[in-house]
């Protein structure tokens, strides 16, 4: 009869003097770090895990991928003032038809 190994599933580490109890994944094979969790939907252990963005191509919604929406958001900003500029300059500028 063949024996099964089954890694511990609570392994507690000593960082600085504080005790960080890590979670085995079983997926993964690796003991996770505090505040990760497993995203079924890329099958991978996820840091800061929140949900997955329809707007951007599914993927997990977290710290490297704020840096991406929040440089989408500046650039949509300066698109924004950069339009309503154009369009009060245009209207200052544009003869109105009933002047003589």
């Amino acid at each position: 009869m063949k024996m099964i190994f089954r890694t511990p599933l609570f392994m507690n580490v000593n960082i600085k003097g504080v005790t960080v109890r890590l979670k085995y994944c079983d997926t993964c094979h690796f003991y996770r770090p505090p505040r990760t969790s497993h995203c079924s939907m890329c099958n991978r252990c996820i840091e800061n895990f929140d949900h997955h963005c329809p707007w951007v191509k599914q993927l997990c919604w977290k710290t490297k991928i704020t840096d991406f929406f929040f440089c989408f958001l500046m650039w949509l900003s300066l698109h924004i003032i950069l339009t309503l500029a154009l369009c009060i300059y245009q209207c200052a500028t544009v003869n109105p038809l009933w002047s003589d």
